[in-house]
């Protein structure tokens, strides 16, 4: 488990595993070092969720997964009304927004999917190695 805070690693002393102190934006493995990488609730609060899914494919091995989870921007006005004080917690607590479907970091290839809950309140990506993120991939394309 890598985290930026001692404190949420802390507070998964119960679950298995090595800890370390790290930023998603620079991950401090080599490339291709894992077959599995999994992500939840993180990127809605860094600055560059780009950078940051890019790094997880770095570290992927040729034929791993990354499996990330993520606050999105609802669709519709009532979604997004209902979900205000949602999105004001996150923001303030954890210096985090909800990232819009237009800004939604994932390539679509037939070896990746994206799944979004609650009205798009809650988005689910999976990936492979192959797939590449950057500014000029969007959704879709």
């Amino acid at each position: 488990m890598l985290d930026l805070s001692t404190s949420m690693l802390d507070h998964a002393v119960d679950v298995p595993g090595d800890r370390m102190i790290g930023d998603v934006l620079s991950l401090p493995f080599i490339d291709g070092c894992f077959d599995v990488v999994v992500s939840a609730w993180v990127i809605e609060t860094v600055p560059d969720p780009m950078r940051a899914l890019s790094e997880y494919l770095r570290v992927l091995s040729p034929t791993g997964h990354v499996f990330y989870t993520f606050c999105s921007l609802p669709d519709g006005w009532l979604s997004r009304a209902g979900s205000a004080f949602l999105r004001t917690v996150v923001r303030t607590r954890f210096a985090g927004d909800f990232i819009p479907a237009e800004r939604t970091p994932w390539h679509d290839c037939q070896r990746s999917h994206r799944v979004r809950f609650q009205g798009g309140l809650t988005t689910e990506i999976a990936l492979m190695k192959c797939c590449t993120v950057g500014p000029d991939v969007a959704p879709g394309n």
